[in-house]
């Protein structure tokens, strides 16, 4: 090694020392062999310096400092967040919207042949910021938010003011866009009470006239009594189910005048209207909602688009949820019809509003998961003829802001407080730049779906590494009861349910195939009863530092009829006592929910504070209904995990035959309300109900009147729960 080193000139010895950041005058003293091998192993340079501010549309500059000798080539390489940009690789860089939240480096490589290369990296600028500016429109609950997007947008008052449930959404879907037609707001109220703060908002709008959307069964009669305190004229509009209650609605605000186009949605899931809330408004529009479902609209439908005298109609959605069918039947010689749609509900989001929007300068987001913030602020993009984009709660997607640069935004309003919209929202952050989000479906809209036909049970016996805590195979003989595991609860619950949970064998059994079967039976006068079972032990909890997991095999019930099943497997969270009524502060684990006889499932975790809070209730943090192929027809296992193994991240995965399908992370709803809900233990809960809010929520209906199959059973396979100790 001596002797080649020894064959440098001492040209090529100074170019190497320079080449690789080395100085001469340090090392004169010593041999040229000493000199060579200490530059050679890396004597360090200034690195590059980048000038300029890193917000999108701004450029960066580098300055690669010295390089000798001249002749040495140098090459550029921008990276953000620690990777590379492909095709940055000159002395400049502006910054992109999908680069927001990143910070930005530089790296100048040195080339010379004969000559090892050399590669220097800038320090990192400050994150990438957005050029458009973002203001915020929140109050402390969905009550309290559309209040605060009323007083932006009606400053003055208004002689009109539209009121509608703020706990469910179909008849507020064809609402807003109403309301937009007549200048007038869209304040939300419970069903039971008008709230103090939103009575005290329509006094302040002072208006005429008031609209209240929907029937006595989501804005009760003591509503109405207390607005017909505060204006002469209350109205309501009301009709059999969502479906014509959306007509009345159009029919009132755009009977007289008519309607050049009409959007049709679905009305059995919200996310596809409400970006179309904004983009009906702009053109003076309805939004006319459809059971997506049908094979062709209803005649009902259909003649209403020829009364309006729209000679166009724009569909919101797929054909999975809006039927093909329903777009031939309303194309006719003097209708065309036109379908917009992405490939989830957030690319369906830019579609419409591409669509709808040449430019605008401002633009509205609203979480696409909840729909409370999205209805009332609808009606505010509306009337200033803007945009309003779903996103998820916690970055907005590249193709959102990619529109946003096409329509030339200056300026976003964000619906809803930091619970409903994080600060990746707020500030802009590219979805496909930041890491997933807690409380986002892993795939969506169209999960990892459970393979048909069933597969053998994922959790039949615990996975490697765990031990079992609790575990019930349902051996025992046909037509007996519960083992000493389970305990019955009877009586009515407080979920609107018609059912009576019993101790009878009628109702509650095993089968003698190893299965616990849970009936729901209809009695000749129509009175139901069902079965409702819970473990006596409550000390099902993740130990610290490890993890739990808490799982089932089921068959969900599919009678002929079965609108108004709601077949559940869950947690509830219990104290040092035992207790478990302080809900929903001590955590309800959902790990399988489906109504209405869908091939679905939802999963969901209620915490925090019984209205709004971080966990968004009375709804909580769910996956609303994911498509699970064949649980109508076979056993699939649900299970729910909760992860302790690192402080501070911890986090609970919901799985479908062992996928991953819902998340959320104790970031979501900060330390003190996530210790409340999962740091203790719990005990589990299978029951089978007919009726109530969520199975009628879905349908839009009443849904015990449609008088569903009596005999219909949920059918468990096992119950285990598993636990994991920490590692070390």
């Amino acid at each position: 090694m001596a002797q080649a080193i020894r064959r440098f000139s001492a040209l090529a010895l100074c170019s190497v020392l320079l080449l690789t950041g080395g100085t001469v005058g340090a090392q004169a003293s010593q041999s040229p062999t000493q000199s060579v091998m200490t530059s050679v192993v890396g004597v360090q340079s200034a690195n590059p310096v980048i000038s300029g501010s890193a917000v999108v549309g701004r450029s960066l500059a580098a300055a690669a400092g010295t390089w000798a000798p001249t002749s040495a080539a140098l090459t550029y390489q921008w990276s953000v967040n620690g990777n590379n940009v492909s095709g940055a690789t000159s002395e400049s860089f502006i910054p992109r919207s999908i680069d927001v939240g990143g910070p930005v480096t530089v790296t100048v490589t040195g080339s010379l042949s004969g000559y090892p290369s050399v590669s220097r990296t800038s320090a990192a600028t400050a994150a990438v910021a957005s050029n458009i500016a973002v203001s915020r429109v929140a109050g402390v609950d969905r009550y309290a938010t559309a209040i605060e997007i009323s007083k932006r947008g009606f400053p003055s008052g208004s002689g009109t003011v539209f009121v509608s449930t703020g706990t469910n959404y179909p008849d507020a879907l064809s609402a807003a866009p109403a309301a937009i037609s007549m200048n007038a707001p869209l304040l939300l109220t419970d069903p039971n009470a008008l709230p103090l703060a939103v009575r005290a908002e329509i006094v302040r709008l002072a208006p005429r006239t008031i609209i209240v959307v929907g029937g006595t069964g989501v804005v009760s009669a003591n509503v109405v009594t207390a607005l017909h305190g505060i204006a002469p004229s209350v109205k309501r509009l009301a009709g059999a189910d969502r479906y014509s209650t959306s007509a009345l609605i159009a029919t009132f605000a755009f009977g007289s005048s008519g309607a050049q186009t009409a959007y049709v949605s679905t009305g059995t899931n919200f996310p596809d209207a409400l970006s179309a809330g904004s983009a009906a408004g702009s053109v003076d529009g309805p939004i006319v909602l459809v059971d997506g479902a049908a094979a062709r609209a209803t005649s009902g439908t259909a003649s209403l688009i020829t009364e309006l005298g729209a000679d166009t109609v724009k569909i919101t959605g797929g054909i999975d949820t809006v039927s093909d069918g329903i777009r031939r039947s309303l194309s006719t010689a003097a209708v065309s019809t036109t379908r917009l749609s992405g490939t989830d509900r957030f690319a369906t989001s830019v579609a419409v509003n591409k669509d709808a929007f040449a430019g605008s300068t401002t633009a509205y987001l609203a979480n696409g998961y909840t729909f409370p913030d999205a209805l009332a602020g609808s009606v505010l993009a509306g009337i200033t003829r803007a945009p309003l984009f779903i996103v998820p709660s916690t970055c907005v997607p590249q193709t959102v802001l990619n529109q946003l640069t096409q329509l030339g935004v200056t300026r976003v309003v964000v619906l809803g407080g930091s619970s409903a919209l994080r600060t990746g929202v707020s500030g802009l952050v590219s979805c496909s730049a930041a890491a997933p989000g807690p409380a986002e479906i892993v795939t969506d809209p169209a999960p990892a779906r459970a393979p048909a036909p069933a597969p053998a049970p994922i959790y039949a016996t615990a996975p490697a590494g765990w031990t079992t805590m609790f575990r019930d195979d349902f051996s025992a003989a046909a037509n007996t009861g519960l083992s000493s595991n389970w305990i019955y609860e009877l009586g009515k619950w407080g979920t609107g349910a018609v059912d009576t949970t019993t101790n009878s064998l009628a109702n509650v059994y095993h089968d003698g195939q190893g299965h616990l079967a849970i009936k729901a039976i209809r009695d000749s006068k129509g009175a139901w009863t069902s079965g409702r079972v819970v473990t006596k032990r409550k000390d099902f909890a993740a130990p610290d530092g490890g993890q739990l997991m808490m799982t089932a095999s089921i068959k969900q019930p599919n009678p002929q009829k079965a609108t108004g099943y709601w077949p559940a497997f869950w947690a509830l969270g219990a104290d040092d006592s035992g207790s478990v009524d302080d809900w929903p502060a001590l955590g309800e684990i959902d790990m399988m929910e489906n109504v209405n006889g869908l091939s679905k499932v939802a999963q969901t975790l209620h915490c925090g504070t019984v209205d709004g809070g971080p966990c968004n209730e009375p709804y909580g943090l769910t996956s609303d209904l994911m498509p699970c192929d064949g649980c109508l027809t076979g056993y699939h296992s649900y299970s729910a995990v909760i992860d302790r193994t690192t402080p501070g991240a911890e986090q609970l995965r919901f799985l479908v035959d062992g996928v991953v399908r819902f998340k959320v992370d104790q970031a979501k709803v900060g330390s003190a309300v996530w210790a409340r809900a999962i740091d203790h233990g719990f005990l589990l809960i299978l029951n089978l109900s007919i009726g109530g809010g969520y199975p009628n929520g879905v349908c839009g209906c009443d849904s015990v009147a449609s008088a569903p199959t009596s005999g219909g059973i949920m059918s468990v396979d096992y119950v285990a729960v598993y636990r994991k100790a920490a590692v070390g």
